[in-house]
């Protein structure tokens, strides 16, 4: 089952989407320009498709993914400076 809520991040509104898959869940925060995902998805894609896009990995909760480094960012999340290592959260408010 796919769980969605609206969060608020730093006075921002996010969408969280979190579903449990085989050994580990499936988790996606999406921002008004970009989103963050979690392990199983593919930054290949996101550049393909020109999205503003990173990705973490090791990660289970939203508190995870916000306490998490930057694995990925797509060449369009690069361009707004985001990097791999940075920490999600410090980054979210580009989203």
């Amino acid at each position: 089952m796919m769980q969605i809520d609206s969060v608020e991040i730093d006075g921002r509104i996010f969408q969280f989407f979190k579903s449990d898959l085989g050994n580990a869940p499936l988790l996606f925060l999406k921002g008004k320009k970009g989103y963050a995902m979690c392990g199983y998805l593919n930054i290949e894609t996101a550049n393909k498709v020109g999205d503003i896009a990173v990705r973490v990995t090791g990660v289970k909760t939203l508190d995870d993914m916000l306490s998490a480094k930057i694995a990925d960012a797509s060449i369009e999340a690069q361009k707004l400076g985001i990097k791999q290592g940075d920490q999600l959260k410090s980054v979210v408010d580009r989203l």
